[in-house]
């Protein structure tokens, strides 16, 4: 998400978002449009796309965060929660949320981590589940780099991430 507001990406992501959200494919060239320059995606929206970005890149390696619902949930209240100051925001946490956060949120976590197994399942494709708790070790060994000497990074920091994107997403599109 860090990258999605210093970027600007928003006005990439929006009407991808608006066509998932209609059911309407998206190619390849569409993702390849902003994305062709990166080596990899996480947080979101990407991870809305799991399916598209599968289908896109039959190459690419398959890596699921997961973690425990309730802390879940309490970092997305603390965070993505407050994403509602642009039509892009606005339409993510529709789209995330519905109309019942506090009802359907940890319900919805879940049922996507469920469609990302399944998606991968339906084209044979591995999936790491992969708890950042967990380190190097794990990632290391399914994506295939050495084991960093280093410690593991840690940057889901609200109060970092708010210093940073303070004032873009409203201004963007």
């Amino acid at each position: 998400m860090r990258e999605v507001m210093k970027m600007g990406h928003q006005k990439y992501w929006l009407p991808l978002l608006e066509k998932k959200i209609a059911n309407e494919p998206i190619t390849k060239e569409e993702l390849d449009e902003f994305l062709g320059d990166f080596a990899g995606v996480s947080d979101i929206p990407a991870a809305i796309f799991a399916p598209e970005f599968m289908d896109a890149y039959p190459e690419a390696k398959i890596v699921l965060t997961t973690r425990d619902e309730e802390k879940w949930f309490e970092s997305m209240k603390a965070t993505i929660w407050h994403a509602k100051n642009s039509p892009f925001g606005q339409t993510m946490s529709d789209y995330l949320w519905g109309n019942d956060r506090e009802g359907e949120g940890k319900m919805r976590f879940l049922r996507h981590n469920e469609k990302v197994r399944s998606a991968a399942k339906e084209r044979g494709r591995e999936v790491l589940e992969f708890e950042v708790k967990e380190g190097w070790k794990p990632l290391c060994s399914f994506l295939g780099p050495e084991e960093r000497n280093r410690e593991f990074p840690r940057s889901d920091d609200w109060a970092a991430y708010k210093k940073e994107t303070q004032g873009k997403e409203s201004s963007q599109q």
